[in-house]
């Protein structure tokens, strides 16, 4: 449960459901999901350190506004990330891998020519 709602906080995070600027108070989730406060915390404290948090000790934990330069820097590293995982994938794909390959090219090209 309690990695399904850091997931579940994460991705209202990632998605902008909470906004920037956002207060999250630990009884409040805890209502909401169930938990006890001590799992809360620890969920809170994990995405203080995937950076999407702050701690406002007067207030509770906030939605972190994330510059420019950090978004440039996610993509970059992903750009580079996805190379690797695409070369690797090319390197160690068997058969069955191309062929999915091959049925995802095809349906890029079927939604393509629909547009």
């Amino acid at each position: 449960m309690k990695n399904t709602v850091y997931r579940k906080l994460k991705t209202k995070i990632i998605s902008g459901e909470l906004l920037p600027g956002s207060i999250l108070v630990e009884r409040e989730i805890s209502d909401e999901y169930g938990l006890s406060r001590t799992p809360i915390r620890e969920i809170l404290w994990k995405l203080t350190s995937d950076g999407l948090l702050s701690k406002e000790y007067s207030k509770g934990y906030m939605v972190r506004k994330i510059s420019l330069e950090e978004i440039f820097n996610i993509f970059q590293s992903r750009e580079g990330i996805e190379g690797i995982a695409a070369r690797l994938a090319c390197q160690k794909g068997d058969a069955e891998f191309f062929a999915n390959i091959n049925k995802i090219k095809e349906r890029i090209q079927e939604i393509d020519i629909e547009k």
